[in-house]
């Protein structure tokens, strides 16, 4: 089921009308209505599904409704009675897409869930100590992660999924309670189903591996390119949240695996190991061994290096304390032909006046801006006199668009320490040269699209990485090295272009009412 069909489920279920559920959620009954038909995706730029979430654990109150939801959503486990507990298993419900099949869109969950993660990195400020405490109440709240005479044993074997789930959670239980730092490195293609079928045990992994990296622990991971795409997709999307620590390098296999004999290695160097394997997906009754053993840990170690050594980087991360060659990479002059597709709130640096560029280079005292502008150019005229073709999502919604307010510039802290901002008359003056280059170029397009989250910024190529970043302080990125992905990710954003407004007066219309808006 999709997002679409989860909400027309529960609203038949429950006997709810459009107009009651677009009345608390301050939508038109209509809007709604197409949400539920599959004739309108959910909005992109506001919450939505986490007040569904809400409207519905109000709603579900009665014996019979909870019991067919939890069937729907749980299978044989029964939703919680809480109100709180309720909202957030509804949520989870909403938002994953693993079980839509063939008809989901794994890049545009993936998409959302990006913008999901920056926003609560740009907005958390949990320290070290915090955390600690979260993890004193984790351990204390679940006498299943604590500690146990089986943490000291050389050899512990557990069986099946839910022994699977235990040996983990005892390996990085052992970890979290030494108080220090690990490097730890990770592979499984085994089948997925141990890790996303217990929820709880999902947030308690990613609890104490964050925990881990906060006080200075780094992993690598081999990921598992020859999934099938959408298991491959969810697999990465587990680790989102973790990524933007910085402190994950994550790799994959580029050639084809025979999917038969399966493998996993979570690996502590000098400390511990949890290792299986197993046949097809049959994961049931097999063993996972928990190995405390010296000698043993530096042979699985070595066993991975061998694995490692085949490996290709899948992507890199960066942020304004790591800025290294980001920059460099929003465009290559190697790739000057084929064609490009863009998705910013503002307009990309490109086209923004040389004069507009000095003039916010020289208010901020730094000349990086400009040097930036002036070489971006160079690169994209190049791209696109020479046979090449750039669309260009504009992202930023009219709302977002305040009288007498200055606007951001993404990026600033990737290309300096200062921050960068248009006056509103330089905004205007950026629309307007942007508005040149359409006209000038038949092969430069320019969308005005609500399709794209107005919080990231997208830049992809068919035979180039793709990237990924968010468009506000603090900066971070990603950059995407997998051609499947790439692909996945042009055809994506091609198939958007398709159905978006191509009337040539777009970018005229959304100037006038920018200028409107900036008048006021």
């Amino acid at each position: 089921m999709n997002v679409s069909e989860k909400i027309d489920f529960l609203m038949n279920l429950t006997g709810t009308k459009n107009s009651s559920l677009g009345k608390a959620l301050c939508f038109d009954p209509s809007y709604i209505s197409r949400i539920r038909s599959g004739n309108r995706g959910i909005p992109k730029n506001q919450p939505f599904t986490r007040p569904v979430a809400a409207f519905f654990a109000e709603t579900l109150q009665d014996g019979a409704q909870l019991d067919s939801a939890s069937h729907m959503i749980l299978g044989k486990t029964k939703l919680p009675a809480d109100k709180e507990a309720l909202e957030l298993c509804l949520y989870e419900w909403l938002e994953d897409n693993s079980e839509a099949g063939s008809s989901s869109d794994p890049v545009g969950t993936f998409i959302s869930d990006i913008k999901k993660m920056l926003d609560n990195v740009s907005s958390s400020s949990t320290t070290v100590s915090q955390f600690s405490s979260n993890m004193d109440a984790l351990l204390t709240s679940h006498p299943n992660i604590s500690k146990s005479q089986e943490n000291s044993l050389p050899v512990s074997v557990y069986y099946g999924n839910s022994g699977k789930r235990k040996s983990v959670i005892n390996f990085l239980t052992s970890l979290v309670e030494q108080k220090k730092p690990f490097n730890l490195f990770l592979y499984s293609d085994e089948n997925m189903k141990w890790l996303v079928e217990s929820p709880e045990f999902a947030k308690q992994w990613a609890m104490l591996l964050m925990y881990l990296m906060k006080t200075g622990s780094h992993i690598q991971i081999i990921h598992t390119i020859n999934r099938d795409f959408y298991e491959m997709m969810e697999a990465i999307r587990k680790w989102l949240p973790l990524y933007a620590t910085g402190s994950i390098e994550p790799f994959y296999y580029p050639l084809m695996r025979d999917n038969i004999y399966h493998r996993s290695l979570f690996i502590a160097e000098g400390d511990s190991a949890v290792i299986s394997t197993s046949v097809g997906d049959h994961t049931e009754e097999m063993s996972n061994f928990y190995i405390k053993d010296e000698q043993a840990v530096s042979s699985l170690k070595k066993e991975y290096d061998n694995y490692f050594s085949l490996c290709k980087p899948l992507m890199k991360t960066y942020s304004s304390v790591r800025k290294g060659d980001f920059m460099q990479k929003m465009i290559s002059d190697e790739k000057i032909h084929g064609k490009y597709m863009v998705a910013h709130p503002v307009p990309s640096l490109w086209t923004m006046p040389d004069s507009t560029a000095s003039k916010i280079s020289d208010r901020s005292g730094d000349d990086s801006l400009l040097k930036r502008v002036m070489e971006m150019k160079n690169d994209i005229i190049n791209v696109l006199e020479n046979g090449g073709n750039v669309t260009e999502f504009l992202t930023m919604p009219l709302s977002a668009i305040k009288a007498g307010q200055n606007i951001p510039i993404p990026l600033s802290d990737m290309m300096s320490d200062t921050e960068y901002y248009y006056l509103p008359e330089e905004y205007m003056e950026n629309l307007k040269e942007m508005q040149k280059y359409v006209d000038k170029y038949e092969n430069y397009k320019v969308l005005v699209s609500d399709a794209f989250p107005c919080s990231i910024l997208l830049f992809t190529h068919l035979e180039a990485d793709t990237l990924i970043a968010s468009a506000s302080a603090p900066t971070y990125a990603f950059i995407v090295s997998n051609h499947q992905f790439t692909a996945s990710f042009y055809e994506y954003m091609q198939r958007l272009e398709t159905l978006s407004d191509k009337n040539e007066d777009s970018i005229d219309k959304y100037i006038g009412e920018v200028e409107k808006i900036l008048s006021k």
